[in-house]
């Protein structure tokens, strides 16, 4: 956390970041601060967001734009409480599976997700040995 908290861009769009670091870390220990933990955003009023990338953007995209854009839009919103200024970068289970060997499938209607097409037709699975038996 320390770490992140030297980041002097984080300041810029939360100034409170300490603060909110320590609320965090309170969370994580299971300790109880003075309240509990509070995740609120407010839009500031009249600033011109540029468009957020969609999924494909995000991966066969120009990432300097989305990130150039990412950054312009964190600084028209106020985040309040414990909240903090994100970029949602996937990993799920068909980019695994890619790295893998597996075939990402993209919808043609432009949706939002993918998958990835079955590619191993036999796993040659082995008991597990008596210590890793989950009954």
């Amino acid at each position: 956390m320390e770490q992140i908290l030297k980041n002097k861009a984080l300041k810029t769009f939360k100034p409170d970041a300490e603060e909110a670091a320590k609320r965090w870390e309170c969370f994580w220990n299971g300790e109880m601060n003075d309240r509990p933990i509070m995740l609120a955003r407010l839009l500031k009023t009249g600033y011109q967001f540029k468009p957020w990338a969609n999924y494909q953007e995000r991966v066969f995209g120009d990432m300097e734009t989305t990130l150039r854009n990412n950054l312009h839009n964190c600084a028209g919103i106020q985040y309040l409480g414990e909240s903090m200024p994100d970029f949602w970068i996937s990993f799920g289970t068909h980019e695994i599976a890619a790295y893998c060997g597996g075939q990402i499938i993209w919808p043609e209607n432009g949706m939002d997700t993918n998958w990835s097409e079955p590619f191993i037709d036999a796993w040659g699975f082995r008991a597990l040995p008596g210590c890793c038996r989950l009954s």
